[in-house]
Order: structure tokens, then sequence, then C-alpha cells
């Protein structure tokens, strides 16, 4: 959301009083289109402004950023948000890790878990994991790199991530 415009929402980031949600601020509106993603509305613009942020809208102009939608994965006909998986995997893998695609003749793509070389998983618990998932959402296909590529605000890169995998 900071990289579309910013100061249109805030939130507590660390702390007793980190939040889970952005707070939008007075005199701006949001909405989501069609594709699930942000709009936003400021007074002195007529029209909506997009961005690429998939997020929910809660009461009280409360803002939960899921993902980017330049990043979903389509895997047998569905969307599949990389970042929700990622998120429900952080509890099983210590270390440094992403999910991505890797192509697929059958299926389009292959949900694929990526491991930088000093990760842990403990692969009983990603199987069980994997059971209590919908069938597009299973990790199908697990690599490992020496590292994984980092932009400098410490965000993933993930356009490099699928260069480096592509053979694999």
């Amino acid at each position: 959301m900071t990289e579309t415009l910013s100061h249109v929402a805030v939130k507590t980031l660390n702390g007793s009083g980190k939040t889970k949600f952005y707070c939008g601020l007075k005199n701006i509106e949001f909405s989501l289109n069609a594709m699930q993603c942000l709009q936003i509305k400021l007074p002195e613009h007529k029209q909506l402004i997009n961005t690429n942020d998939l997020a929910q809208i809660y009461p009280n102009k409360q803002i939960e950023i899921i993902g980017r939608s330049d990043n979903v994965i389509i895997t047998s006909g569905k969307k599949v948000n990389p970042e929700e998986i990622e998120k429900s995997l952080s509890h099983i893998i210590e270390g440094a890790y992403a999910i991505t695609a890797t192509p697929n003749e059958k299926y389009g793509n292959l949900i694929t878990l990526v491991l930088e070389h000093e990760s842990l998983v403990n692969e009983a618990v990603l199987n069980e994991w994997n059971e209590n998932q919908e069938s597009h959402n299973k990790v199908r296909k697990t690599l490992r790199l020496e590292s994984l590529p980092w932009v400098q605000n410490g965000k993933l890169n993930r356009k490099v991530l699928l260069d480096l995998i592509k053979g694999m």
C-alpha cells in the first residue's frame, strides 16, 4: 500500500499496541474491486486509486492487507495467494522460506515451497499440514536454495526467485 501513495492509513507495527489492521485516516474512503484489491478514494481526487493489494475491509475503516494480486498462483484452475500459505506455514518452518509456483503440464502450476539452505522443516508436520489443506493449496514440491533473493527493504524478490528455480 505504501508504494501506491502514503498517509492513507496507519498501523502500529510493534510494542504492546501492535495491531493486525491498518486504520484508515479521516476523509479517506476504501473499497474493494472485483478482484478483491484495495481501492482508495481521496477527497481531492475524482477517480478511485486502484492498488494490487489484496485486502479485507472491516468496520471502522480497518483494513487487512492479505497479499498482492500480482503474486497469485493459478493451479488446477484455482487462484492461490502465496502469502496466505506462507503465513499458515510459519509455525512449522524454522528459517527463511517462500511459496511460489513451478510450471506443471497437468495443473498449470504446482504450489512449491522454497527453503533457504539452513531452514528446518519437520516433514511429518508438513505432511500433516498438507493433509488438512484443500487440494489446490497443498505444497506439491519442495526446493532448497543457498539463499532466497531479498530486496533492500527486506521483502522477498518473487520475480528473481522464479528465475532462480527455473528448471529445478
